[in-house]
């Protein structure tokens, strides 16, 4: 691999609380990538460059939201996210596009803040990656 950029993972989602403790929603989480290779020619050397991929990662996962607690300006929660991603890429044999299991899991989730407008951290696992931060807006 020559050379290799991504997007970061951007995603966005909704969720409504039916009790104090309990939220169903969900998440779409975007992702682009471009990989760039140089042909190995066996000998110790490098060809030129071959034409860069162009991946691209579209996830729709449901979820549930747990939450620890919710006071005036600070909330704790737990986060579990399954759906499909679809994937598509520029150099592929089967048309470029495929479809695959996509999953999110936040076992520590915090949000601070007002009570309409918060800031949110989340460290766990999937689409979204390891570490995910933003902002919150409750209506």
């Amino acid at each position: 691999m020559d050379d290799f950029s991504t997007s970061g993972a951007i995603s966005v989602g909704y969720y409504n609380y039916l009790t104090d403790h309990f939220a169903v929603g969900g998440d779409f989480c975007f992702e682009n990538m471009l990989l760039g290779f140089k042909a190995y020619t066996g000998d110790s050397t490098y060809e030129n460059k071959l034409t860069p991929n162009n991946v691209s990662f579209s996830s729709l996962m449901p979820g549930v939201k747990l939450s620890w607690f919710n006071r005036q300006h600070f909330g704790m929660y737990t986060k579990l996210n399954a759906g499909a991603c679809m994937q598509t890429s520029s150099q592929s044999e089967s048309g470029g596009t495929s479809v695959s299991f996509a999953m999110q899991v936040d076992p520590v989730a915090m949000e601070f803040g007002g009570t309409s407008i918060r800031g949110f951290l989340e460290v766990g696992f999937g689409m979204e990656g390891l570490f995910n931060a933003g902002i919150r807006y409750a209506f």
